[in-house]
């Protein structure tokens, strides 16, 4: 059965696709999506109308006339265009597919079949079990270069625990180039596990210091998610790095406690 997609989820996914170069030099077309995106989440993907959209996203900075600077239809279509080519090339291999229907201005939001690997990376023999691969984290645009950071330092952690060995940390990208989703990355890397997240900046409000939180999952090797955690740690701007410090602490106690041989290597 097919998990629904969180708002988080979404929003981060959507944060990805505007980030590519087919989004550059677009910035209505990010606001379209967005807004479009932010709607799916609020009425759970119920339909509205180009006129709806015009009256709240196309007309804004269009002048005193408040008239649309191109007709929503139009913005729509190009925008449906833009996701297709997306997810064509740079979002193919994503486990979060969105699409606006034809004929329609609504975003879908779809998690597509995805393919398994036919053959694993074996590992040397005599590699110490069990094995964890650190897949690089998703993270929204003001904490992307916390991402890499994080993972090596999970890595780190993992090492001092011993008594398994570590794949250093893959990116998105060394997976996409082989079409698969993060969730079939530890059966084709010969993992028994994987560790995988999204990072997303906390500002602070009233008083309180800004702050990190992660999503983490835990992958075994037939694709199913054995726990999830969620961590938050305080950030003193600018220095990030014992706020890291403690998460990949943290994390790596988690994996560490919760790893178990699959039993199905030869």
């Amino acid at each position: 059965m097919e998990s629904p997609v969180s708002a988080a989820e979404l929003r981060l996914h959507v944060e990805r696709i505007v980030d590519d170069v087919e989004f550059e030099e677009s910035p209505r077309h990010r606001h379209l999506l967005r807004y479009l995106a932010d709607h799916a989440i609020a009425t759970g993907g119920r339909r509205l109308s180009p006129q709806t959209i015009e009256s709240d996203v196309l007309s804004r900075g269009a002048g005193d006339s408040g008239r649309a600077v191109k007709p929503a239809r139009l913005m729509v279509d190009e925008l449906r265009s833009k996701l297709e080519r997306y997810a064509a090339k740079a979002g193919r291999s994503d486990a979060i597919r969105v699409a606006i229907p034809p004929g329609d201005c609504r975003l879908e939001v779809t998690r597509p079949a995805v393919t398994t690997p036919s053959e694993r990376k074996r590992l040397p023999a005599g590699t110490p079990r069990p094995v964890v691969m650190v897949v690089e984290f998703d993270a929204e645009p003001a904490v992307r270069s916390l991402a890499q950071p994080l993972a090596s330092a999970i890595v780190e952690r993992l090492l001092d625990h011993g008594g398994g060995s570590v794949i250093s940390p893959v990116t998105r990208r060394q997976i996409a180039e082989q079409g698969l989703a993060v969730e079939h990355a530890p059966a084709a890397w010969d993992a028994d596990a994987g560790v995988h997240g999204t990072l997303i900046g906390m500002p602070g409000e009233q008083g309180l210091e800004a702050s990190i939180g992660a999503s983490v999952r835990l992958i075994n090797a037939d694709a199913a998610v054995v726990w999830t955690l969620w961590c938050e740690e305080a950030m003193t701007a600018p220095d990030s790095e014992p706020a890291l410090s403690r998460m990949a602490d943290k994390i790596a106690g988690f994996v560490a406690d919760g790893v178990e041989l699959s039993g199905r290597h030869t």
